[in-house]
Parts: C-alpha cells; structure tokens; sequence
C-alpha cells in the first residue's frame, strides 16, 4: 500500500510521496528527486513537512529516503544562505611582468581547471595566470606559495587575496577576471557556483599538480557527504532539543 500524506495538502506532491514506496525503484529515486526539487523551492514550508512525514512514515524505505529528501534540502537551504563563492581551480602564486609596460603584478597561476566548474565554464585554461579581480590587483614579491596551496600563512599574496575575495562572494555572483596569457591579457566573465561542503578537507597532497583527477573527485564527493551528514544531524538534534521545550 502506498503511503499518504496526513498533514493536508499545501502544494507538497503527494505522488513524489507515494511513489517512495513503489515497486519500482526508479520510481522511488524519482519520488526522491521530486521532493528534494520542491523542497529546494520551498526550503522553510519543506524542512517542516518532511520532517513530519520522515517521522510518521512507518517503511524502512520511506523513513530512509524521506530522511535523504531533508537533508539535500536543509543543506542546500543552509549552502544558499552562508555558501561561499567557487571557482574550481588548483592555483600557485607567480609574479609577472605585464606585457607592454613590463609592469610587475603578483598573478594566480592556474595548475589546474576542475571539470564542470565555473572556472571551465568561463574558458579559465591551466598556465593562465589571473592577475586582477573585478577591482583588485595584487603587489609581487610577498612570497611563493606552494602548488595547490595558496592560502594558509600567506596573507597578502596574490593566491590568499584571490581566495579571500572569491570566498566573500555568494553563489550567483558574477566576477570579471584579467587572465595573462601567452604575452596577451584577456578579460573573462565568470558566474560562482556554491563552495562545496567538506572542500578544506582535502587532503594537501590531492591539491598538488599531478593528482589523479578522479581521486579528486572521489575524494571531494565523499567529504562533501560527510559535511552535509554532519551538518542535517546538528540541525535535528536541534529541532529535537526545540521541540522538548515548554
């Protein structure tokens, strides 16, 4: 028997609902897909009502993929509110010299574009070197970072001040790059996807020119995971503790 919704009906798809318990098993990841795509629409309506529907169902099945269901919503909902900004490169620090006037300018020395990011989408190409940021330019000569480092302990280089600004931004923002390369500055648009979860987690040697990039990804989706498991379980055991209250 499929389940039913008790709570009346508010625009939630009872049919994603009922579908979690078919037979069928593409028919329960598609029910799971609904929901999470309504939720993500609806994020405070939904964290509410798939939490009750997670607590009233009855099948293993329903309870577990109601629960997956939350928890792409409220991490997404918590992603769109406190995300930071991505461009999905690995970077070093380099000097350079501007074409023409032979100016001197710290860069961002792109070692390597991740694929469907937006660094890839806006045409970034490893070699480039980014050496302006909307407004900001950066000084040479601060110190070399590290391939694939480029933050930690290097306040006022060209990779930390990139990272920081990038990080300051929301998903959605649109930035505008001035890239050297090949003796030619180019100026490119990019649009910031969200941070991923668990990402400075990774593991310094898998930031490293050379890492094999299936690695990568494996090993960001599985801390992603785990950022966004730990993440949902702090915010039930906070509707839990919240609704004990008097």
């Amino acid at each position: 028997m499929l389940p039913a919704s008790v709570f009346g009906d508010d625009g939630f798809p009872a049919a994603a609902l009922g579908s979690l318990a078919s037979e069928d098993y593409k028919d329960r990841v598609q029910g799971e897909r609904a929901l999470i795509a309504w939720g993500q629409g609806k994020p405070e309506q939904a964290e509410e009502r798939l939490l009750k529907e997670h607590d009233a169902a009855t099948d293993p099945e329903v309870k577990l993929r109601l629960r997956e269901a939350l928890k792409e919503v409220v991490a997404s909902e918590h992603q769109r509110k406190d995300g930071q900004g991505y461009v999905g490169i690995q970077m070093a620090e380099q000097n350079v010299a501007l074409p023409g006037n032979g100016e001197q300018r710290g860069g961002v020395l792109v070692t390597r574009v991740n694929p469907d990011t937006p660094a890839m989408k806006a045409g970034l190409q490893a070699n480039d070197v980014i050496i302006g940021l909307d407004n900001l330019k950066w000084p040479p000569g601060v110190g070399l970072a590290a391939p694939g480092m480029g933050v930690a302990g290097l306040e006022g280089t060209a990779t930390a001040g990139f990272s920081t600004a990038i990080r300051g931004h929301k998903p959605g923002d649109k930035v505008d790059l001035e890239v050297l390369r090949g003796g030619e500055v180019k100026k490119l648009e990019m649009i910031l996807t969200v941070r991923p979860m668990g990402l400075d987690q990774v593991p310094r040697s898998l930031l490293l020119p050379g890492a094999p990039l299936e690695e990568v990804a494996e090993e960001l989706r599985s801390l992603e995971k785990k950022a966004k498991d730990e993440y949902f379980e702090r915010w039930l055991a906070s509707k839990r503790a919240a609704a004990k209250k008097p």
